[in-house]
Protein backbone atom coordinates (compact mmCIF):
# COMPACT_ATOMS: atom_id res chain seq x y z
CA UNK A 1 0.00 0.00 0.00
CA UNK A 2 1.55 3.26 -1.14
CA UNK A 3 -0.89 5.66 0.48
CA UNK A 4 -1.84 7.05 -2.93
CA UNK A 5 -4.49 4.43 -3.52
CA UNK A 6 -8.04 4.88 -2.39
CA UNK A 7 -9.97 1.88 -1.15
CA UNK A 8 -13.61 1.93 -0.30
CA UNK A 9 -15.60 -0.74 1.46
CA UNK A 10 -18.65 -2.11 -0.27
CA UNK A 11 -21.07 -1.55 2.58
CA UNK A 12 -24.04 -2.84 0.61
CA UNK A 13 -22.27 -6.15 0.09
CA UNK A 14 -21.34 -6.40 3.79
CA UNK A 15 -24.89 -5.53 4.83
CA UNK A 16 -26.31 -8.19 2.52
CA UNK A 17 -24.12 -10.80 4.24
CA UNK A 18 -24.68 -9.71 7.85
CA UNK A 19 -28.04 -7.92 8.05
CA UNK A 20 -31.44 -9.57 7.71
CA UNK A 21 -34.49 -7.44 8.44
CA UNK A 22 -33.93 -5.89 11.86
CA UNK A 23 -31.08 -8.24 12.84
CA UNK A 24 -27.35 -7.90 12.27
CA UNK A 25 -24.82 -10.67 12.90
CA UNK A 26 -21.04 -10.38 13.04
CA UNK A 27 -18.94 -12.35 10.57
CA UNK A 28 -17.97 -14.75 13.40
CA UNK A 29 -21.65 -15.08 14.42
CA UNK A 30 -20.58 -14.31 18.02
CA UNK A 31 -22.36 -10.93 18.13
CA UNK A 32 -25.95 -10.23 17.16
CA UNK A 33 -28.10 -7.12 17.38
CA UNK A 34 -31.84 -6.88 16.92
CA UNK A 35 -32.76 -3.21 16.86
CA UNK A 36 -36.50 -3.88 16.61
CA UNK A 37 -36.48 -5.78 19.92
CA UNK A 38 -33.68 -3.67 21.38
CA UNK A 39 -31.41 -6.61 22.15
CA UNK A 40 -27.66 -7.16 21.77
CA UNK A 41 -26.18 -10.64 22.33
CA UNK A 42 -22.66 -12.03 22.68
CA UNK A 43 -21.90 -15.76 22.55
CA UNK A 44 -18.20 -16.60 22.68
CA UNK A 45 -16.24 -19.35 24.35
CA UNK A 46 -15.31 -17.10 27.30
CA UNK A 47 -18.19 -14.57 27.51
CA UNK A 48 -21.90 -15.05 26.92
CA UNK A 49 -24.90 -12.85 27.55
CA UNK A 50 -27.16 -10.04 26.47
CA UNK A 51 -28.25 -6.50 27.08
CA UNK A 52 -31.63 -5.16 26.15
CA UNK A 53 -35.36 -5.74 26.40
CA UNK A 54 -35.94 -9.44 27.07
CA UNK A 55 -38.55 -9.64 29.84
CA UNK A 56 -39.70 -13.25 30.32
CA UNK A 57 -37.96 -14.27 27.09
CA UNK A 58 -35.47 -17.08 27.65
CA UNK A 59 -32.06 -16.12 26.28
CA UNK A 60 -29.98 -19.20 25.40
CA UNK A 61 -26.26 -19.34 24.66
CA UNK A 62 -23.65 -22.11 24.41
CA UNK A 63 -23.36 -22.44 28.21
CA UNK A 64 -25.76 -19.85 29.64
CA UNK A 65 -29.52 -19.66 29.76
CA UNK A 66 -31.18 -16.68 31.43
CA UNK A 67 -34.74 -15.55 31.97
CA UNK A 68 -35.38 -12.20 33.67
CA UNK A 69 -38.46 -10.44 35.02
CA UNK A 70 -37.04 -6.98 34.31
CA UNK A 71 -38.16 -5.03 31.27
CA UNK A 72 -34.51 -4.16 30.57
CA UNK A 73 -31.43 -6.03 31.80
CA UNK A 74 -27.81 -6.81 31.12
CA UNK A 75 -26.76 -10.38 31.99
CA UNK A 76 -23.25 -11.50 31.03
CA UNK A 77 -21.28 -14.57 32.14
CA UNK A 78 -17.49 -14.41 31.77
CA UNK A 79 -14.64 -16.77 32.54
CA UNK A 80 -12.13 -15.15 34.91
CA UNK A 81 -9.20 -16.90 33.27
CA UNK A 82 -8.27 -18.00 29.74
CA UNK A 83 -10.38 -21.16 29.82
CA UNK A 84 -13.80 -21.55 28.22
CA UNK A 85 -16.87 -20.91 30.38
CA UNK A 86 -17.62 -24.65 30.59
CA UNK A 87 -14.21 -25.43 32.13
CA UNK A 88 -13.25 -22.31 34.06
CA UNK A 89 -12.87 -22.69 37.84
CA UNK A 90 -14.09 -19.10 38.37
CA UNK A 91 -16.86 -17.32 36.52
CA UNK A 92 -18.38 -13.88 36.97
CA UNK A 93 -22.04 -13.30 36.22
CA UNK A 94 -22.93 -9.62 35.90
CA UNK A 95 -26.63 -8.76 36.16
CA UNK A 96 -27.62 -5.09 35.98
CA UNK A 97 -31.07 -3.59 35.49
CA UNK A 98 -32.01 -0.08 34.51
CA UNK A 99 -29.68 2.52 36.07
CA UNK A 100 -30.19 6.26 36.55
CA UNK A 101 -28.56 9.03 38.53
CA UNK A 102 -30.34 10.27 41.66
CA UNK A 103 -32.64 13.15 40.69
CA UNK A 104 -32.37 12.45 36.97
CA UNK A 105 -35.39 13.56 34.96
CA UNK A 106 -36.33 13.01 31.33
CA UNK A 107 -38.75 14.56 28.88
CA UNK A 108 -41.65 12.13 28.40
CA UNK A 109 -41.71 12.17 24.59
CA UNK A 110 -38.53 10.53 23.36
CA UNK A 111 -36.95 10.10 26.80
CA UNK A 112 -34.37 12.88 26.33
CA UNK A 113 -32.56 13.86 29.50
CA UNK A 114 -33.89 17.04 31.09
CA UNK A 115 -31.75 16.97 34.26
CA UNK A 116 -28.76 14.57 34.49
CA UNK A 117 -28.97 14.20 38.27
CA UNK A 118 -26.11 13.30 40.59
CA UNK A 119 -24.58 10.41 42.50
CA UNK A 120 -25.43 7.90 43.74
CA UNK A 121 -26.49 5.92 40.69
CA UNK A 122 -29.71 4.01 41.37
CA UNK A 123 -29.64 0.51 39.88
CA UNK A 124 -32.66 -1.73 39.51
CA UNK A 125 -31.88 -5.27 40.72
CA UNK A 126 -32.23 -8.03 38.14
CA UNK A 127 -34.74 -10.70 39.12
CA UNK A 128 -34.78 -14.01 37.31
CA UNK A 129 -33.02 -17.34 36.93
CA UNK A 130 -29.84 -18.49 35.22
CA UNK A 131 -28.66 -21.92 34.17
CA UNK A 132 -25.04 -22.66 33.36
CA UNK A 133 -23.77 -25.80 31.58
CA UNK A 134 -20.36 -26.86 32.87
CA UNK A 135 -18.01 -29.84 32.64
CA UNK A 136 -16.18 -31.59 35.42
CA UNK A 137 -16.93 -32.05 39.10
CA UNK A 138 -19.63 -29.66 40.32
CA UNK A 139 -20.05 -31.15 43.80
CA UNK A 140 -18.20 -28.34 45.60
CA UNK A 141 -19.31 -25.53 43.29
CA UNK A 142 -20.56 -22.39 45.06
CA UNK A 143 -22.27 -19.20 43.92
CA UNK A 144 -21.69 -15.98 45.83
CA UNK A 145 -23.47 -12.63 45.59
CA UNK A 146 -20.77 -9.96 45.58
CA UNK A 147 -20.78 -6.42 46.93
CA UNK A 148 -19.79 -3.50 44.64
CA UNK A 149 -16.11 -3.99 45.49
CA UNK A 150 -16.21 -7.69 44.58
CA UNK A 151 -16.25 -9.09 48.11
CA UNK A 152 -18.33 -12.18 48.80
CA UNK A 153 -21.42 -11.31 50.82
CA UNK A 154 -24.10 -14.00 50.53
CA UNK A 155 -23.89 -17.60 49.44
CA UNK A 156 -26.61 -18.22 46.85
CA UNK A 157 -28.44 -21.58 46.81
CA UNK A 158 -27.57 -23.69 43.74
CA UNK A 159 -29.54 -26.48 42.10
CA UNK A 160 -27.42 -29.11 40.33
CA UNK A 161 -28.90 -31.29 37.58
CA UNK A 162 -26.31 -33.31 35.70
CA UNK A 163 -23.84 -30.90 34.11
CA UNK A 164 -26.10 -27.87 34.66
CA UNK A 165 -26.37 -25.58 37.65
CA UNK A 166 -29.13 -23.06 38.21
CA UNK A 167 -29.71 -20.27 40.67
CA UNK A 168 -32.01 -17.31 41.23
CA UNK A 169 -31.16 -13.67 40.71
CA UNK A 170 -33.03 -11.89 43.49
CA UNK A 171 -33.34 -8.34 44.83
CA UNK A 172 -32.61 -9.63 48.35
CA UNK A 173 -28.96 -10.27 47.35
CA UNK A 174 -28.47 -6.57 46.51
CA UNK A 175 -25.88 -7.71 43.96
CA UNK A 176 -24.88 -6.78 40.44
CA UNK A 177 -22.21 -9.49 40.34
CA UNK A 178 -22.22 -13.17 41.23
CA UNK A 179 -19.11 -15.33 41.49
CA UNK A 180 -19.38 -18.97 40.46
CA UNK A 181 -16.45 -20.88 41.92
CA UNK A 182 -15.54 -24.56 41.98
CA UNK A 183 -14.40 -25.69 45.42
Amino acid sequence: FSGKEARTADLAQAAARHVSGTKATSCTKELTADWKQGLFRVDTERSQGFTGFARKQRQSFANLEATVENEYALVVLSALDKQPVAESPRLLLTAVGNAVNSGMTVFAPGGRIREPGTLPVLVEPVVGEVRVKLVGNLAKLEVWALDPSGQRVTRVPVVRKGATISFKLAAKYRAQHYEIVRG
